[in-house]
């Protein structure tokens, strides 16, 4: 995975690192770079970066489906469930599918915490 986040990472230098000119290439080399970096467990920094890149792009929402499922997927696998859920509730909302906005802590997660 590491040598396929740097032939994506090839192909931002090559199209300059520029939205403008074609962002559904841009969109889909960031992706597939993020998703390579998380796999490989391979510089976390710019999985983030690439992340907070599509994030910010003026592009539909469905289209940062994958980098979001690879943050959700990165903040699980450091043991940040509360952040995931997070995360993946924000961008259920984002869609417009309905969620609750302060679910109420159960009992039991109450209990674990102590």
């Amino acid at each position: 995975f590491k040598i396929a986040a740097i032939y994506f990472e090839s192909g931002r230098e090559l199209l300059g690192h520029s939205w403008e000119e074609d962002p559904d290439t841009m969109l889909r080399l960031c992706s597939e770079e993020a998703n390579a970096r998380f796999a490989a467990n391979d510089n976390i920094e710019i999985m983030n970066m690439l992340i907070d890149e599509v994030m910010n792009q003026p592009i539909p929402v469905q289209d940062k489906f994958k980098v979001s499922t690879i943050k959700i997927k990165s903040a699980l696998a450091v043991g940040n469930l509360h952040e995931s859920l997070d995360i993946a509730l924000g961008f259920c909302r984002k869609l417009g599918m309905p969620v609750p906005k302060n679910k109420p802590v159960s009992k039991l997660v109450i209990m674990k915490e102590y």
